[in-house]
């Protein structure tokens, strides 16, 4: 079981050209879904997966009169990996990764019917872990995924751009000694770009030329304590 718990607030214009009826106070929303998993491990392949069902999240009350009229339902996620050990300090991973965004209004719907206009998303990644010894792990790795946006809908999606479609990630794994590890790693998204061509929907046709871009360079530091 899978609870999520959420706050949301903003002033945003709406479709009838004034602020939203909530004008920035905190409202909540509580949502629940569940995820399914299994593992298989041989000699030197293992196999794994998981299934994320739909989260069904709450109304926002005072912004889904004129703002959010959709509940912000998070998708069904399906991901499968592999694992191969092509040497004892050696291991090669690959996994596969599908979205369901279009199953939800929110995502799905198209920006004349307060959607966003996503589709379907598949991600493909592929990585390698090299165990330098018993202090020192290092990974490294790459996805690629087609953007959910569609060319139609850039404007609806200028505020927060899904743009990335290949990372490039590496780190490390340091143990200090068996209850404390230090981690770091490095992620490198390429930059993206997409212009609205005009061919959707009234909101399409009205702001076609609209470009709007993205990318990113992120490094997380984690801390682990094994009691």
């Amino acid at each position: 079981v899978v609870p999520v718990a959420t706050r949301f607030n903003t002033d945003s214009i709406t479709l009838k050209l004034r602020p939203t009826i909530g004008d920035a106070m905190w409202r909540y929303g509580f949502g629940i879904g569940f995820e399914l998993g299994f593992q298989k491990d041989w000699d030197k392949l293992s196999i794994g997966g998981c299934y994320a069902s739909r989260i069904w999240m709450q109304d926002y009350a005072a912004y889904e009169m004129d703002l959010v009229k959709h509940n912000l339902d998070l998708p069904q996620k399906l991901q499968v990996g592999l694992a191969w050990r092509v040497a004892p300090r050696w291991e090669v991973v690959a996994d596969y990764k599908w979205t369901a965004w279009s199953e939800t209004k929110l995502f799905g719907n198209k920006t004349i019917q307060n959607g966003l206009g996503w589709k379907d998303q598949s991600v493909y990644k592929l990585g390698v872990i090299w165990d330098v010894n018993d202090k020192w792990t290092l990974r490294a790795g790459t996805s690629f995924g087609k953007t959910p946006i569609q060319d139609d809908f850039v404007f609806a999606n200028a505020i927060s751009p899904a743009l990335a479609r290949v990372h490039f990630a590496a780190g490390f794994t340091y143990r200090i000694n068996p209850n404390n590890e230090l981690h770091l790693s490095y992620t490198h998204v390429l930059p993206e770009s997409m212009t609205e061509n005009g061919k959707g929907d009234i909101f399409s046709k009205l702001t076609k030329g609209t470009r709007t871009a993205y990318g990113e360079d992120s490094l997380t530091v984690q801390y682990t304590y094994k009691f």
